[in-house]
């Protein structure tokens, strides 16, 4: 097992999550970074704008010397990810992403864009919830904040 040093793991979207670790299996701080700005239906350019100010302040206090996101990918074999998209829902999760990086470029942080089936596999939700919970006995308010916890432990090889 590789203990991940002033790490910080992003599940990226409307509501960011994130897990913060420094040598330890269980993150030392976790949260979620939601869409306050209006409502999901806001301009896309406000919604990229808040979101990537609140993720360069998550940056700024953490101080973390790298950075997991997970990348987008599409599933075709999956009904909510073909809609997703048809509707363009990826392409502003790129866009998402895209600011995420450039923040982490800016501010000297190397980051690494790790695919859903590279932490997860085939995993969906539940599972992901029921491994990280028998991994570390902690369950969390959101999905995405699992997936967060989950990501990091998957790259401890833990999940």
């Amino acid at each position: 097992m590789n203990l991940l040093t002033k790490t910080l793991t992003i599940d990226p979207g409307n509501n960011t999550a994130w897990a913060y670790w420094d040598n330890s299996i269980i993150p030392i701080r976790s949260g979620v970074i939601p869409l306050r700005y209006g409502s999901k239906s806001s301009v896309k350019e406000k919604k990229m704008n808040y979101l990537w100010g609140k993720f360069k302040e998550l940056i700024l206090e953490l101080q973390p010397t790298s950075v997991y996101i997970e990348g987008v990918a599409l599933w075709s074999g999956s009904l909510k990810s073909m809609t997703s998209a048809r509707q363009g829902d990826l392409f502003e999760l790129s866009y998402l992403i895209g600011g995420y990086c450039k923040a982490c470029t800016d501010a000297g942080i190397k980051f690494i864009l790790i695919s859903p089936t590279r932490w997860k596999g085939q995993m969906n939700k539940n599972a992901v919830k029921l491994r990280v919970y028998r991994a570390i006995k902690l369950s969390y308010k959101t999905t995405h904040e699992t997936d967060a916890v989950g990501m990091g432990l998957s790259l401890m090889g833990i999940l």
